[in-house]
């Protein structure tokens, strides 16, 4: 039953889920369509690392370390050079809105670093329940009702297994099992893996505990690799 709404109230899901979910993927999509290559938008996405360290340092009293400043100016240095691309392959509205997709990320991060200890995967996939609503109130008000029945009708069969790919396998799984194969445990019948986060960020990874199973198959195999 690891479907089972997390111990989180929507009041923290919901924002949660706009920022880390919804708002990453929909600036990063309106990037592209504005000029954006999209080999260019998934590098720029990544810079979520560095406006997770500012956002933290300010929501959360977190001090970055020197390698982490380093880090930061390395970022800064890489954004710095797209930018002076800007009229050439890439569109300044297409940066823009780009990089609105790692901010919005950046702030999901500290969001989701101060919820309490709760199952990774379970949350995850409830999460995912966030983006759905706003996605398709905006495709109806930037596209119409009538733009949006056509592209769910004449839709290719490559936008479908994107859009498969990016809700099960991109989001869901490697969210709620890559961060408990990270740190992989012995399983046995009488040891349960569960993969949290904790209130103060930092996130507790698979841990065996005396009692219980595994709650479902992807935890029970991912507690079967050797430390």
């Amino acid at each position: 039953m690891w479907l089972l709404p997390p111990p989180v109230p929507w009041t923290a899901l919901i924002p949660t889920g706009l920022t880390l979910f919804a708002g990453q993927f929909l600036f990063q999509f309106f990037g592209i369509a504005h000029g954006m290559p999209p080999g260019l938008a998934s590098v720029i996405v990544q810079s979520q690392a560095l406006f997770t360290i500012v956002f933290a340092a300010l929501a959360l009293g977190e001090r970055p370390t020197r390698r982490q400043w380093l880090g930061i100016v390395v970022a800064l240095t890489g954004l710095a050079a797209i930018a002076t691309t800007v009229g050439a392959n890439l569109t300044l509205a297409g940066l823009l809105l780009t990089l609105v997709s790692p901010i919005s990320f950046g702030i999901g991060n500290v969001l989701l670093k101060r919820l309490a200890p709760v199952d990774m995967l379970r949350l995850t996939v409830w999460l995912s329940l966030v983006p759905p609503l706003p996605a398709l109130t905006l495709s109806i008000a930037l596209d119409g009702p009538i733009g949006f029945i056509t592209a769910l009708t004449h839709g290719s069969w490559i936008a479908l297994l994107s859009a498969i790919y990016l809700g099960v396998v991109a989001t869901t799984t490697r969210s709620g099992v890559g961060c408990c194969v990270a740190t992989p445990r012995r399983w046995s019948p009488r040891s349960r893996c569960s993969c949290r986060s904790s209130p103060r960020g930092r996130r507790r990874w698979p841990s065996a505990s005396a009692s219980g199973r595994c709650g479902s198959r992807a935890w029970r195999w991912c507690c079967s690799a050797s430390p």
